[in-house]
């Protein structure tokens, strides 16, 4: 699982994942797009939800940080601010990732036969920043290849 980390596709020159130039993107199946992306807590846990655009348009991302690889809840580990802070996407109790398509009627989720990773580089106690990557798996075994994937997530807004 280390290895998946070291592969984040968003790193920067000095080797750390970084969101550049504080927009998002993702590449799915060597596609690449724009990408926005917004926040909420629910619990410890943090959902993100993630907008593609451009080439990806009307296709979106659930992602789920439950703890992280050293075992600490994601609102903790988000409060304590020790960033990077490493999250398995696909592990259960450690995270979730969902790609569904464009005009899509499956998903494709990460799982723990080839869990991928989201790195939490940023969050100043209203803005979210990371980069993640993962191969997700329809229920029909089609996969899809998430890479080079990085988003600024806003707090989701509940309420009138």
């Amino acid at each position: 699982m280390t290895l998946l980390f070291l592969l984040l596709g968003c790193a920067s020159e000095d080797g750390a994942c970084s969101v550049a130039d504080g927009e998002g993107t993702v590449t799915v199946d060597e596609v690449t797009a724009d990408a926005s992306g917004t926040w909420i807590a629910q619990g410890s846990s943090v959902q993100i939800n993630v907008t593609a655009g451009g080439d990806l348009a009307g296709g979106r991302m659930t992602l789920r940080l439950q703890s992280t690889t050293d075992g600490a809840t994601a609102v903790d580990a988000l409060e304590a601010a020790a960033f990077p802070v490493t999250f398995a996407l696909g592990v259960a109790e450690q995270g979730a990732a969902l790609w569904y398509a464009p005009q899509a009627t499956a998903s494709h989720a990460a799982t723990d036969a080839a869990p991928g990773g989201f790195s939490v580089t940023a969050y100043d106690g209203d803005t979210l920043e990371g980069c993640f990557a993962f191969v997700g798996e329809a229920s029909d075994g089609t996969q899809v290849q998430v890479t080079d994937a990085s988003v600024r997530a806003t707090p989701t807004v509940v309420g009138p």
